[in-house]
Formats: C-alpha cells, sequence, structure tokens
C-alpha cells in the first residue's frame, strides 16, 4: 500500500527550514546592526575623549610661558600668545605606531577681523549671546585659526558682544603679544601706539533686549536719564587706562570729567567739549553704539596720544608702554524709563589696525579623531581661559 506522506513530510520540512534561515538571518543582520552601533558608541566617545584631552594639552602648553607682570613668576596665561599642534594627544592602542585615536589643538587669543575692523570679544565667545547658541567653531577654522570664508560676519550678534554687569570690573588688552620666530615661545608685547597700521580703537555699549530675542535688531531698553541735573543722566561706566611702562612705572588715565555746580549740586558741564565720561543719554543715542574712542578727533585725541606713550597730552611721548588695558567698571544702577531694572550692558571693542590686539581670554579648541574599522570619527571641545582675571567657560560641541 503505497502512501503519500513522505511528500508532505518533506514539503513541511523545507518550510521550517525557511523559516530558521529567515529567522537566523534576521538575528545575524540584528547582530551585525548592534555591532555597528556599539562601534559608533565606542568610535564617539573615543573622539570625545581624543578632543577633551588635545584641549587639556593646549591649556597646558599655553600656561606659565612668561611673566608678564614682572612679579618674577610665570603668569597662568598671556594675553595673546597664540599656539596649536597637530597629533598634541595620541593613543596607539596596539603598539603599532599609529594613532588610534588622536586630537588636536589650537589656542585662539587673538581679536579676528570682519574684513573692516579687528574686534574683542573673539568671534564666537561672547556672553551676551546664548552659550547654546554661540560657538567660535562657527566663526573660526580650528585648522587654521582664520575666519571662516564662508561666513559673513554680524559684528552685532549677540554672540560677538561681552556682558558687563553690575559689580563687575572687565579688563580689555591694548597690546599683543608677537611670537615672532614662530617657534612657540613668547615674543616680545607690542603696545597699540606700536601695533602695525594702529589708528585707533572704539569702544561700543548697548543696553539689552527688552524682547525676550537675542536678535542683532531687536528692541532694547532705555536707559533713564532723569537722575541728572544737566539732563544727560548719570555717568554709567567709570573707565581708565591703566599700565605700566618699560621703567615698571604705574600709568593711568581716567576721564575727563568737568562739573558744574546747579542748585548746590555737582553735575556735568555740558559746555566743556572735551567731557569723556559714559553716561545715560550717550549710550542711548550713540551712533553704531560708539561711546568711547581713541582717535584724532579733539574729544579723543588724548586717549589716542596716551596709547602712544604721550602721558601729558602735548603730543610727544615721554615714555615706552610695556603693557595698556582698558578697564570698566558700572557705577550707577542701570534703570530703564519705568526706573525698571535693566540686568546688565553689553560692550564691544572694535581697533583699527593691521596686526590685532589681544582678547581678554585664550580659547583652547580640541579636534578629536577616532579610526573605527569603516569610519573616522570627530569631536570637538572648547576650553576657554580669561587672560585678564575674569570668568571661565567650558563647552563641547560634537559631531
Amino acid at each position: 500500500m503505497n502512501s503519500t506522506r513522505p511528500a508532505y513530510s518533506l514539503i513541511f520540512a523545507f518550510l521550517i527550514m525557511t523559516v530558521m534561515m529567515i529567522v537566523a538571518g534576521a538575528a545575524i543582520q540584528n547582530t551585525t546592526e548592534k555591532l555597528a552601533l556599539y562601534n559608533d558608541l565606542g568610535g564617539s566617545s573615543q573622539a570625545d575623549l581624543a578632543a577633551q584631552s588635545a584641549a587639556e594639552q593646549g591649556l597646558a602648553a599655553v600656561s606659565n610661558v612668561v611673566d608678564t607682570d614682572g612679579d618674577g613668576t610665570n603668569d597662568d596665561f598671556s594675553p595673546g600668545y597664540e599656539a596649536s599642534q597637530s597629533e598634541a594627544f595620541c593613543n596607539d592602542t596596539d603598539g603599532d605606531s599609529t594613532c588610534n585615536s588622536w586630537g588636536d589643538f589650537i589656542a585662539l587669543a587673538e581679536q579676528r577681523s570682519d574684513g573692516s575692523y579687528f574686534y574683542t570679544p573673539l568671534f564666537g565667545t561672547g556672553t551676551a549671546g546664548s552659550s547654546e547658541d554661540c560657538s567660535v567653531l562657527d566663526y573660526i577654522d580650528p585648522d587654521t585659526g582664520d575666519v571662516l570664508s564662508s561666513i559673513t560676519v554680524d559684528v552685532d550678534d549677540p554672540c560677538n558682544w561681552n556682558k558687563l554687569m553690575v559689580g563687575d570690573s572687565v579688563t580689555i588688552p591694548l597690546f599683543d603679544t608677537i611670537d615672532s620666530d614662530d617657534t612657540g615661545t613668547l615674543g616680545e608685547i607690542v603696545v597699540a601706539g606700536d601695533l602695525s597700521g594702529f589708528s585707533g580703537w572704539d569702544l561700543r555699549v548697548r543696553t539689552p533686549c527688552n524682547d525676550d530675542t537675542m536678535d542683532s535688531d531687536c528692541t532694547r531698553y532705555e536707559l533713564n536719564e532723569d537722575g541728572e541735573i544737566s539732563g544727560e543722566g548719570d555717568t554709567v561706566i567709570f573707565w581708565q587706562l591703566v599700565g605700566e611702562d618699560t621703567a615698571g612705572n604705574a600709568v593711568s588715565l581716567i576721564p575727563n570729567d568737568d562739573t558744574q555746580t546747579v542748585h548746590g549740586h555737582d553735575s556735568r558741564d555740558p559746555s566743556v567739549a572735551d567731557n569723556t565720561e559714559v553716561y545715560e543719554s550717550l549710550i542711548n543715542d550713540a551712533t553704531d553704539f560708539i561711546v568711547l574712542s581713541a582717535n584724532s578727533d579733539s574729544l579723543y585725541e588724548d586717549i589716542l596720544n596716551f596709547c602712544y606713550g604721550d602721558l601729558d597730552g602735548d603730543s610727544i611721548p615721554e615714555t615706552v608702554l610695556a603693557s595698556l588695558y582698558l578697564q570698566l567698571n558700572i557705577v550707577t544702577p542701570l534703570k530703564d524709563t519705568s526706573d525698571d531694572p535693566i540686568p546688565y550692558l553689553e560692550w564691544q571693542l572694535q581697533t583699527s589696525s593691521t596686526d590685532p590686539f589681544a582678547d581678554n581670554k585664550t580659547s583652547f579648541v580640541g579636534q578629536g579623531y577616532s579610526q573605527g574599522v569603516a569610519n573616522t570619527y570627530y569631536s570637538s571641545y572648547v576650553i576657554s581661559r580669561s587672560t585678564t582675571g575674569e570668568s571661565t567657560n567650558v563647552y563641547t560641541l560634537s559631531n
């Protein structure tokens, strides 16, 4: 007697084998995808660590380079001193003398130009902008240190301005550190008047946005000008130029603040043409936000001459300056026209010269790489350190 069961059994066996192969293939594909994901995570993590290590290597390389204040000890960071190094960090995991993960750093410590002027703060590092929106890497090529050729710099973007808070003291270098032989050792310090192509600088000050935006063309607070009898408002910012000459003597210049007495009270004398205080109506109405300058205009020529070492305003330099800073302090409460507090002011220094001033901080950019089986992974890490005794910022960017 013949039976058809073996044929059915064979067909059933083929079906079972097909299902098992499909399941096995899916499992293998899932395992492969998990391995790829694991490799991606591992590669990204290695790149992150390499970037952080490279930035820290840069920080170590630039710190304690020179005694800039003459106290017999090397200072932590020298304003304007820049350096870079490829493979500052190298992790050779298999001993073949090839970096499996590595990192480069560049230390950015000078102003950069928009094509017309140099600016402090360094583009993308301003504290007036959100730390989530502002990055030096949006403006600067970390391989060359140059401004990216693909962008047009908006100098009024808040990422390019710093905050000035009540109680803050801001110190802005008016000199640069020149690495003349490009060896990574500190060269001469060149003060404003000796800087190549120097013809002056402008201090720009503005109030922050009051419309919950951080746009360059936002609606801004207006300072209340009612507190001063002259009708121009109170002095808001006390500024001074401070530094040393080559003999170690301190030098300084403060505002011309001639006053008049009205009803028994001293107030600003509006008839004095060379009053260089920074007061409320000046900040409200300043053209292009410029409230103080060093230029050949009669109002500011003494400030310009001081930058050249002319300390008494007779147009003849009496000394050679070894360092020079612009210091700013808010000296009156910030109130708007409704007498409500304004949280802070924003400042920016605009320099007209061929060479830049030092920035008031150094930004260390670490670029990390990790070589995977099929891909090279990349990350970046930025550490900022003040060169004039102010706050520190650290932030990370990766892609």
